[in-house]
């Protein structure tokens, strides 16, 4: 039993649910759906889904460990602020994950590439930025840097200002 595949927006969010079943460890709810969407797919079944980027660049490893645990990261776009602007009205910066979900008992090998968000200088700020985009540069729709957010620095990616095409519908 199980899905070939999940495709989704996840909620974004800094809070949990209760969930014994899928969310034994506490998670956030977007890490959540991640994991959740993991077990209930087949293995070698496909998710693709939309988060924030904190799933990947979050300090704490922990919610990337309980992913890797579940699937292989296949690959990641990371998309420029506000690239959800005029949808959702927000300009957080979100990832693109793709993931192949593994057989029991088997942990990506490959996680230690993407697992960890070691501490990175963006415009003079250090901020934790996960290694898969150290490693994938090209693989970051603009150009990876940090603004002030909030709560202070925080990374962010500023669009490109050419060679980007974009759909209108």
């Amino acid at each position: 039993a199980g899905f070939d595949a999940v495709v989704g927006n996840v909620p974004f969010g800094q809070f949990t649910l209760f969930d014994k079943a899928y969310n034994p460890d506490k998670l956030s709810i977007h890490n959540h759906f991640i994991v959740k969407s993991l077990r209930l797919t087949k293995p070698g079944g496909i998710i693709a889904v939309l988060t924030s980027r904190w799933s990947l660049d979050a300090e704490n490893p922990k919610a990337r460990e309980v992913m890797a645990k579940y699937g292989s990261l296949l690959g990641a776009v990371r998309l420029p602020a506000g690239a959800h602007g005029e949808t959702a009205g927000t300009d957080v910066v979100t990832d693109l994950l793709i993931f192949r979900r593994n057989d029991e008992g088997v942990i990506d090998p490959n996680s230690h590439l993407w697992v960890s968000a070691p501490t990175t200088t963006l415009a003079g700020e250090q901020l934790h930025v996960n290694q898969y985009f150290l490693d994938h540069p090209t693989d970051v729709i603009g150009e990876l840097t940090s603004r002030m957010g909030r709560f202070g620095p925080e990374v962010t990616v500023t669009a490109p200002t050419k060679g980007l095409t974009v759909a209108v519908r």
